[in-house]
């Protein structure tokens, strides 16, 4: 069937021509645009859903923390173990106490002490020196025997106290290696006056500390003396506990 000359193509507008195969190819052209329109529109769509601020930062989110489980692991793997952590600090302690120069210490910073040290001694405000301190902590680091004598008042305590606290540290001392430090004071004033200073100095350590003065249980000192790391006494009660206390020994005692 022919369209008649005076019947335009009623697929398109502009088109005058009648002819079947020019009709055809107007239903062709406005096929072609009808689906370029409908995939310009589908690519609209699927851009912005790629662009949805929400589902991309979901996804940035999951991917970021998986990452970060990635990182959290390998740390782990890679990490030292506490004790070989210690260990290598305590090294690096040793071999600075032969650096000591007395005439450049003013502080107890300036020595090469434990962190658990320096805070006990930060938290319980001893930061400056005194002269019998600066003069004996750095021998008795290197394990000499030091013998000190000052005026009342002059840091004598903390002069033996504070190696006292790094040759245990430097040990490695636990409770079940019994007594490692002996401290004999002459009265029971002085003797519970260093036991305070140690309790304040050395309570980020982990060693176990006990008074031993006259006017106490001495059943009841008995039953705990073989747990205690330092010992802080007096003459009397020490002899009583020698000749009274069976479990009692020093066999590996440190310092005196």
């Amino acid at each position: 069937m022919r369209l008649g000359a005076s019947s335009p193509c009623w697929f398109c507008e502009v088109c005058r021509t009648s002819t079947w195969s020019l009709g055809i190819s107007c239903l062709s052209s406005v096929q072609a645009v009808a689906a370029a329109t409908m995939g310009k529109t589908a690519d609209s769509l699927s851009q912005g859903t790629r662009s949805d601020p929400v589902r991309s930062f979901n996804r940035w989110k999951k991917k970021h923390s998986h990452r970060q489980n990635q990182k959290k692991q390998l740390r782990k793997q890679l990490k030292k173990p506490e004790w070989q952590v210690e260990r290598e600090g305590i090294s690096r302690l040793i071999q600075n106490y032969e650096k000591i120069n007395v005439n450049e210490i003013t502080r107890f910073s300036d020595f090469p002490l434990s962190k658990k040290t320096l805070k006990g001694l930060q938290e319980a405000q001893y930061r400056l020196v005194t002269e019998i301190q600066k003069q004996t902590i750095g021998l008795a680091l290197q394990g000499k025997d030091v013998l000190g004598a000052a005026k009342t008042g002059s840091g004598k305590t903390l002069a033996f106290l504070v190696p006292v606290l790094e040759a245990l540290y430097r040990l490695q001392w636990t409770s079940t290696d019994g007594l490692g430090v002996l401290i004999v004071s002459p009265t029971r004033e002085l003797a519970y006056q260093t036991f305070e200073v140690l309790r304040k100095v050395g309570k980020n350590h982990d060693f176990s500390a006990g008074l031993i003065i006259g006017g106490k249980d001495l059943k009841h000192e008995a039953e705990r003396i073989n747990n205690i790391n330092i010992l802080v006494c007096t003459p009397g009660r020490l002899l009583q506990h020698m000749d009274e206390t069976i479990c009692f020994h020093a066999t590996n005692l440190q310092m005196l």
